[in-house]
């Protein structure tokens, strides 16, 4: 699996509220993996937090729909 296809993954974890290592069990990932990817997303996304960065990505999801 590439990054971007993992990262997209741990975006969906993220918006079930899930946690690293609850990331990490659920994609079959490393808990040091799936920490570096949060870390990675929220400095592409410029969000202070998991939260901030779940509330941006919930934004996104709206802004596509409609």
């Amino acid at each position: 699996m590439n990054t971007e296809a993992r990262r997209s993954g741990v975006c969906a974890c993220l918006l079930d509220g899930m946690s690293d290592r609850a990331i990490a069990l659920v994609m079959g990932i490393e808990h040091r993996t799936a920490r570096d990817d949060v870390r990675a997303l929220r400095k592409r996304f410029e969000a202070e937090s998991k939260g901030d960065l779940a509330r941006l990505l919930r934004a996104l999801l709206l802004a596509e729909a409609a």
